[in-house]
């Protein structure tokens, strides 16, 4: 019977020296966890900083796009091309052109460089 006993004692000590060293490993992986968000935050914030989110031309026209596509629809925007994005006092003013000897207006959006704000959205006549 005493050798029974020992060896539940000690498998109950093995298990919760298991159990400890899981508890550990765990909060280690919420820490890690944690720590990799803090990075990614910190990286975000110098990204957006640094170049805003909208750093470029191609990013400005790329979300002109998404918005000009569902109003004015797909066709009459993609008459408007080439497309052309002019960055001025941290905002971005996209537009579309017309062919040569062709009367009428093109789409136009005014987008914030630092968070990409749609500021207006107009399309001449």
């Amino acid at each position: 019977m005493k050798s029974f006993e020992v060896l539940i004692i000690f498998s109950l000590l093995f298990l919760i020296g298991c159990g400890n060293s899981e508890k550990k490993g765990v909060a280690q992986n919420i820490t890690n966890l944690e720590n990799s968000q803090s990075n990614q935050n910190n990286v975000s914030t110098n990204l957006e900083t640094k170049f805003g989110y909208v750093p470029d031309e191609k990013t400005a026209i790329e979300i002109a796009l998404k918005v000009w596509i569902p109003i004015y629809g797909k066709e009459t925007i993609a008459n408007e091309k080439p497309y052309h994005a002019i960055l001025k006092n941290g905002v971005w003013t996209v537009s579309g052109s017309l062919p040569e000897d062709w009367d009428g207006g093109v789409a136009s959006v005014q987008i914030t460089q630092k968070d990409g704000k749609i500021l207006k959205i107009i399309h001449g006549k």
